[in-house]
């Protein structure tokens, strides 16, 4: 009787904790995949609001040029008009929006074509904001590249 009483027990651990482990996959905002001359180019969590299975959370991020100089991230070298890719595994529900900042914190929106934009063709550092709309809400990641012959 005892092994038969072990052998629930054991099994109802294994769902309870099967039905923990499902319950948190999957519980976070996408982040893209961005790629340059072959190169991943790393991302960083902005601002999003993400429907999860215990509660909503909805966080607003400092500025992208402020955050990235707090996480002190080092840029990745692209030359001239170079290729960026961007990429979800699964796509938003509507197309991606990309913006490119600059120092004082200011926005313009950049175009993209295919899951393809262009680096700029002048020198020097320019960040994104990438970002999209998905069932379980909105988020947005940022990156930086330097523009280098």
């Amino acid at each position: 009787m005892k092994k038969y009483l072990r052998k629930i027990i054991v099994a109802v651990l294994v769902v309870i904790v099967l039905a923990i482990v499902i319950l948190f996959i999957n519980d976070k905002p996408p982040k893209p995949l961005v790629v340059a001359n072959g190169k991943t180019i790393s991302t960083l969590q902005s601002t999003y609001c993400w429907e999860k299975i215990m509660n909503n959370e909805c966080v607003d991020m400092i500025s992208p040029t402020d955050q990235i100089a707090k996480e002190k991230v080092e840029p990745i070298i692209v030359a001239p008009n170079s290729t960026i890719q961007i990429q979800y595994k699964k796509q938003p529900k509507s197309p991606i929006e990309v913006s490119i900042w600059d120092e004082k914190s200011e926005s313009k929106t950049v175009e993209m074509n295919d899951g393809v934009l262009k680096a700029p063709n002048k020198k020097g550092r320019y960040i994104y904001s990438v970002g999209g709309h998905w069932a379980k809400g909105s988020s947005t990641a940022i990156f930086m590249i330097e523009v280098r012959d």
